[in-house]
């Protein structure tokens, strides 16, 4: 998610253009002598160096018009690859893992297309609507603010001083957070004054960074095929030799699946298996107890609010006999969170296990299995329910009574199924609910704690699965998961248990079976 944020940035650090004769309508703000100097760019190259989050490196940013973009980001333990070959939006992440990006995670990427090529001027360029939407002042600094929507994309508003007329002020949304990316040292290159300093701020500490522009650099010659997602190298993981799948036992107590698991050989300690979670995840006291050096202070976004994570390396990580290594991990203090576990937390089983093989999980044995993802052989394609990624977690498309939403698969969610409030008082969800029960308390993990209250609800139907009545919890925060504006809901283990799941990450299905009870 944090990259995503990155890609942004750095398409606002050559996002502005000086010397614009100025009018209420974004097509007369530039002379037909600029505007062909826009429509001249073929491709552009931008290096640059960034600090985000505790963490300092530098990326590398290329652009093609219409609207093509590839970025690799380094800064140390984090190493990622994104880019966006007019269609496909994708990401290669910190583990080497390729995933395309769906949903509002592609929105993020195409917006931040959008701006790098400057496509608010063009009609030759990626298309959208751009609206003038008034005048404001900003510490004693006049601005025309203009509204852009890039088609697919998310929305945005452009911030011209008016007396400079430079573009100085690019606001973003990353799903409930409001983003300011201030944009300074204007520079001319190639005739254009471009900016090479930006700098973003939020409410969200840890999402607020600093890029410079070392180079830029304007019709350079492209490798076109960086745009393309064209997965490369062996996973960094073993299979059992001649085994097409292997059975993991699990303790499931209070709602959560708890599975050993065992880092660097040591002695395995419980860790929490969660389809919610987009990396996995060693806890903070655990990590120190044996050896392991967190770094960086990235943000990690929690059913209510953002916490903080940090990143660190381990050799190995075996889960019933399959063994991933050479993997980076995050790093989160678990000891905010009471959790009643078996044992020793160890931390997270996230989406670095569940991407990389096919699982079922069946809760009335007690049992997961891994199958080999060479040989795995999936069910009728018929009977699986598609899924897209938001933050590298399952989505599907689900009905609650008559109204359709989204809904996430959360196998850290130890309840049954949230609704958010946002997505109860649009469609008047309230008179659907008996049995309510205001003093529920609170609900919350990382990032903090969300007002809940409890009730039973309508019918709840996904793909072909009906269930009758469930009991909800209707969570109140405004932050976090909870808030998404691309989330409508979370479904838990007491909603998934009544059945067999299996998950197919690289297929984007999951189905859902009758237990054989």
């Amino acid at each position: 998610m944090k990259s995503l944020k990155l890609i942004f940035v750095l398409s606002s650090l050559i996002a502005g253009i000086a010397g614009i004769s100025f009018a209420l309508e974004i097509g007369n703000m530039i002379t037909p002598d600029e505007l062909q100097k826009l429509k001249s760019i073929g491709t552009i190259r931008a290096m640059a160096r960034i600090d985000m989050a505790g963490l300092t490196g530098h990326s590398e940013f290329i652009y093609a018009a219409p609207g093509m973009m590839h970025t690799e980001i380094d800064l140390g333990i984090l190493k990622m690859t994104q880019g966006f070959d007019g269609e496909t939006a994708w990401i290669r992440d910190q583990n080497g893992q390729y995933m395309e990006l769906t949903g509002g995670d592609r929105k993020n990427i195409i917006s931040g297309v959008y701006m790098t090529g400057m496509c608010y001027f063009l009609d030759n360029c990626l298309s959208g609507q751009v609206q003038y939407a008034g005048d404001t002042t900003m510490e004693e600094i006049s601005y025309h603010v203009f509204s852009a929507v890039p088609d697919f994309g998310d929305s945005l508003w452009l911030y011209f001083n008016t007396a400079s007329r430079r573009l100085e002020i690019v606001e973003e949304r990353l799903d409930e957070i409001s983003i300011m990316n201030y944009l300074s040292d204007f520079r001319m290159i190639d005739g254009m004054e471009i900016p090479f300093v930006s700098k973003s701020k939020s409410s969200v500490p840890q999402l607020n960074m600093t890029a410079v522009t070392d180079t830029i650099e304007f019709n350079v010659p492209v490798d076109f095929s960086l745009f393309e997602m064209i997965p490369e190298g062996a996973d960094n993981f073993v299979f059992p030799v001649d085994r097409d799948s292997v059975v993991v036992p699990f303790v499931y107590h209070n709602g959560h699946i708890f599975l050993k698991a065992s880092i660097n050989g040591l002695p395995p300690e419980f860790f929490i298996l969660d389809s919610g979670a987009g990396t996995n995840v060693v806890d903070r006291e655990y990590a120190e107890k044996i050896g392991l050096k967190p770094e960086g202070d990235l943000p990690a976004k929690g059913i209510a609010g953002y916490g903080s994570a940090s990143l660190t390396r381990i050799d190995s990580l075996a889960v019933g006999g399959v063994m991933i290594y050479d993997e980076v991990v995050g790093v989160i203090d678990f000891s905010a969170m009471a959790l009643d576990a078996p044992g020793e937390i160890g931390g997270v089983l996230g989406h670095d296990l569940l991407s990389r093989f096919p699982i079922k999980i069946n809760y009335a044995d007690s049992v997961m299995v891994l199958y080999n993802p060479e040989t795995f052989v999936p069910p009728d394609s018929s009977l699986g329910i598609d899924f897209e990624y938001i933050m590298k977690i399952p989505l599907v498309n689900a009905r609650y009574g008559d109204v359709d939403g989204k809904f996430l698969i959360d196998l850290g969610n130890p309840f049954s199924l949230i609704l958010h409030h946002s997505f109860v008082e649009d469609n008047d969800l309230a008179k659907t609910f008996t049995n309510i029960d205001t003093m529920q308390g609170n609900l919350g993990g990382v990032g903090g704690l969300s007002d809940v209250y409890a009730a039973t609800g309508d019918d709840f139907q996904i793909g072909a699965v009906r269930i009758s009545k469930p009991p909800l919890l209707i969570a109140q925060s405004e932050t976090g998961v909870i808030g998404s504006l691309r989330v409508n809901g979370n479904m838990g283990n007491l909603l998934l248990q009544e059945f067999e799941l299996l998950l197919d990450y690289k297929g984007k299905k999951i189905y859902i079976m009758a237990l054989n009870k």
